[in-house]
């Protein structure tokens, strides 16, 4: 029989991938309609979500195969090595997921935001980003030598302290995620120029970027980082859960940033929906392609009235300046002749 806590497990690993799948399906179909192309940042949380499919689908597996979420108790050790290797899968694709996210994030930013392109702040954090994944997945990867002692320590070998590294990379996840999910909140000034239905979307934005931060500050709470858990396969159901609430918002915060960025902007782009350029992405991309055809198109310049026509149908309120008045004022005086 599945515990009360692997079912809650079942549900959260079913619903939140659905949701990150919709969302994500949501902005790729915008980005094909809009620009028509895909960025780095879309490739990224692609590999995101992919992971977030592949941890909800092993956390279904421990809770119907190695009793996730039941008293440890009443699990068997060989299901308790079981567990604690898929946790183990779980966590470096976690890892995977979450650096991903940040990093499609971050290019998103760089992209639609011209004051960031170049900002060396945002340069130190994305390469902050590049090496925080790479070094929790290679120190989590080989914490213990050989690997399988890490799911089961009567193979022997040696093992670092990994409530160290789980605690480390925790708190430093918290202050990345931080300040990457709340970078908008920095252009708080511009959200005047905005119209109300931008400003509420972007704070609803900001509203799902702390409850992300939320979930990783209650795990954090809730986590034994000391190592003498006794209930080892209750506390990791416990766990499951919100690592999911986290990774899984973080994909759905990233999409529905994009989303929202494909919208008009202020009041004036709304009264222009029908306008060639409704969707700020792609009048920039579009923007080379109109001044090739600027460059391509034909000049039609203005006659110039000749000055034996003078006083005749074709031009009656002209008089005879080709004598009298320079070159320059008789086209002035035949433009605004035409004009009117």
């Amino acid at each position: 029989m599945i515990p009360l806590l692997g079912a809650g497990n079942i549900v959260v690993s079913t619903i939140f991938p659905l949701a990150a799948i919709v969302s994500l399906g949501l902005r790729l179909r915008a980005r094909h309609s809009g620009v028509g192309n895909w960025f780095i940042e879309d490739y990224m949380i692609i590999l995101a979500l992919l992971s977030l499919v592949s941890y909800a689908i092993i956390n279904i597996i421990a809770v119907t195969t190695y009793s996730l979420g039941a008293h440890v108790l009443v699990v068997s050790i060989d299901d308790i090595v079981g567990l604690l290797k898929l946790e183990f899968v779980n966590g470096l694709v976690m890892i995977v997921s979450s650096t991903f996210t940040k990093l499609s994030i971050m290019y998103f930013y760089r992209r639609v935001l011209p004051s960031y392109r170049k900002s060396i702040p945002t340069i130190i954090l994305l390469v902050v980003v590049y090496a925080w994944g790479i070094a929790y997945l290679a120190t989590s990867l080989f914490s213990c030598i050989p690997i399988s002692t890490r799911w089961d320590p009567r193979d022997g070998g040696y093992c670092y302290s990994t409530a160290q590294e789980n605690e480390a990379f925790d708190i430093s996840n918290l202050a990345i995620t931080f300040i990457v999910l709340l970078r908008p909140i920095t252009q708080a000034r511009e959200f005047r120029n905005l119209s109300t239905r931008m400003r509420g979307l972007i704070v609803g934005i900001i509203l799902l970027g702390i409850l992300v931060i939320l979930s990783i500050i209650i795990r954090i709470a809730i986590s034994d980082y000391t190592g003498g858990g006794v209930d080892i396969t209750y506390d990791l159901a416990k766990l499951s859960i919100l690592i999911q609430l986290e990774t899984g918002l973080s994909v759905i915060y990233a999409s529905v940033l994009t989303l929202v960025s494909l919208h008009p902007i202020s009041n004036v782009e709304e009264k222009q929906e029908e306008g060639r350029y409704e969707k700020p992405e792609l009048a920039a991309e579009d923007a080379p392609r109109r001044i090739g055809e600027l460059d391509g198109a034909a000049i039609v310049e203005l006659p110039v009235p000749n000055p034996e026509l003078v006083g005749t149908e074709q031009f009656p309120q002209l008089e005879d300046t080709s004598m009298h008045k320079s070159r320059k004022s008789v086209q002035h005086n035949s433009r605004s002749m035409l004009a009117g």
